[in-house]
């Protein structure tokens, strides 16, 4: 079977999606919170969760912030 090789983006955004859904433990309470502090409907978060090349640099800021993540891992994601 073929080799497959990921582009930038596509680490990126399995990264993104990885952090939101491993940080998720309750994720309709979690959602709905994560959503008021982004400033966003809910609805509109789990259709940039689905595609996460959708999040704008602001709202993945505040979503590291709200998911407190480590500093060594923002900068891998946003490398």
């Amino acid at each position: 079977m073929p080799e497959v090789f990921l582009t930038r983006n596509q680490r990126r955004e399995k990264a993104v999606a990885r952090l939101i859904n491993t940080a998720r433990i309750d994720q309709i309470a979690q959602k709905s919170e994560m959503s008021k502090v982004m400033g966003m409907h809910p609805v509109t978060l789990s259709r940039k969760i689905k595609d996460p090349g959708t999040f704008t640099l602001a709202e993945m800021w505040a979503l590291m912030d709200f998911l407190h993540t480590p500093e060594e891992q923002r900068g891998e994601i946003l490398k």
